[in-house]
């Protein structure tokens, strides 16, 4: 898998066109991984959900997502804050696919 990490500038909100019926991988608030599909029709935006963890957890839910996609996906991995006292940042996380894997419990 492809890992690309960035610096979201202060104030912006992750936002991200994909391609009709295409498929997005994430990391939720509540450090779940999850999917979501793009609609054929109506709006093609994905919003990235923002979630608190430390650079050890990072690298776990990293892997929970490139076990879910297939190999050469791009994963885009934005922090949105500075770590805190406790050592956790803000971040998302999320990889845009065609399909997934049909493992993932709950979605």
């Amino acid at each position: 898998m492809n890992r690309i990490e960035e610096d979201l500038p202060a104030g912006a909100w992750p936002r991200f066109d994909v391609d009709r019926g295409q498929e997005v991988v994430f990391v939720a608030e509540d450090l779940s991984v999850r999917t979501w599909t793009c609609p054929h029709c109506g709006p093609k935006t994905f919003h990235a959900p923002k979630f608190r963890a430390t650079r050890a957890q990072l690298l776990q839910l990293e892997l929970q997502i490139a076990a879910r996609v297939p190999k050469g996906s791009e994963l885009r991995v934005l922090r949105c804050a500075p770590a805190d006292a406790d050592g956790r940042e803000e971040w998302t996380m999320h990889a845009a696919v065609e399909h997934s894997s049909p493992m993932l419990a709950g979605d």
